[in-house]
């Protein structure tokens, strides 16, 4: 008892490296200070002749500073079993007011942290919550196949591609390309479009056989009596009978229109006697056929009739 009271006395008072055989037995543990009694070592060094059939053991040292090493603040280290120069070391930063796990190699050099190495989850609560943290920097990032620059402008269109995980895989600019197939085109006056219209600094691809209409919005075309018609679009039939010229003259004009091949619904009539003129209009649909008959009482009346059309065509 006397010889354990005088060893602890003289960890407290003699700050040169001290050992002790705490412990006899299979394994023995080295406790030590160093020459500046800042640091407590706890451990079997590697070879030394107190660890029992040359057994190695880690080292635990827990220690005010180690000025200079990465770990300078780390106030408990755990060195190597093998290799007292790679360390754990755990400590708090008062400069920066945090504390820190940190894995270093030689005091300088920064090596892996695992946690469960052998499987298992990492919570930061009682509850289980799984945590998965990695500050990515753009070191980290490895880089693509894409130009880096911007993408789209006034005569391109930019494009990208995307892999399942959303990556940015491909990415490109593209002249726009027009691509038109079998469209009627006419301007509101009559006058044919020429031309196909044009993009800005495109390549444009026709596809399929250009029709020019000779129908224009509001146009007016001439039809003939007895004949039957479809109305490309929405429009209006304009039936006129003329007697103006006298001589017993009488004449009458009958619009018909329905969805039939030779429609007979009658929408609108005319009858003109002698010496005056008569019109009818008659809206019809788009799709629909038309007709007007004509019939001649006396004389000779004059019939005429137009097709005047709100969009374009028929």
């Amino acid at each position: 008892m006397v010889t354990r009271l005088l060893f602890l006395l003289s960890l407290l008072l003699w700050p040169a490296v001290v050992s002790a055989q705490l412990r006899p037995g299979a394994f023995s543990t080295l406790v030590t200070t160093d020459t500046t009694g800042d640091s407590l070592h706890v451990g079997c060094a590697v070879g030394s002749s107190l660890c029992s059939g040359g057994v190695k053991a880690g080292i635990v040292v827990i220690s005010r500073n180690e000025v200079g090493s990465i770990e300078a603040n780390a106030g408990l280290q755990i060195k190597g079993v093998t290799d007292v120069n790679k360390t754990l070391a755990l400590g708090y930063d008062t400069t920066n007011n945090s504390g820190f796990i940190q894995s270093t190699q030689l005091g300088t050099t920064v090596t892996t942290l695992q946690l469960q190495p052998n499987g298992g989850d990492v919570s930061l609560s009682a509850t289980g919550t799984l945590l998965c943290v990695k500050c990515v920097t753009a070191a980290d990032l490895a880089d693509t196949a894409v130009t880096l620059g911007p993408y789209g402008n006034s005569t391109h269109i930019a494009t990208f591609t995307v892999d399942q995980q959303g990556r940015l895989v491909a990415a490109a600019n593209v002249v726009p390309q027009l691509t038109l197939t079998s469209t009627y085109f006419s301007s509101l006056d009559g006058t044919a479009i020429t031309g196909i219209p044009q993009l800005s600094a495109g390549t444009n691809t026709f596809t399929g056989t250009l029709i020019w209409s000779t129908t224009a919005v509001f146009s007016w075309n001439t039809k003939s009596t007895g004949t039957n018609y479809t109305a490309a679009s929405d429009g209006f039939v304009i039936a006129i009978v003329d007697c103006s010229g006298g001589g017993g003259c009488s004449g009458a004009l009958d619009t018909l229109s329905d969805s039939a091949a030779t429609p007979t619904t009658l929408r609108g009539a005319a009858n003109a006697p002698d010496g005056q003129k008569q019109s009818s209009t008659t809206p019809v649909k788009k799709g629909e056929q038309y007709r007007v008959n004509a019939t001649t009482g006396a004389g000779a009346p004059v019939f005429t009739v137009y097709w005047v059309p709100l969009g374009t065509g028929g």
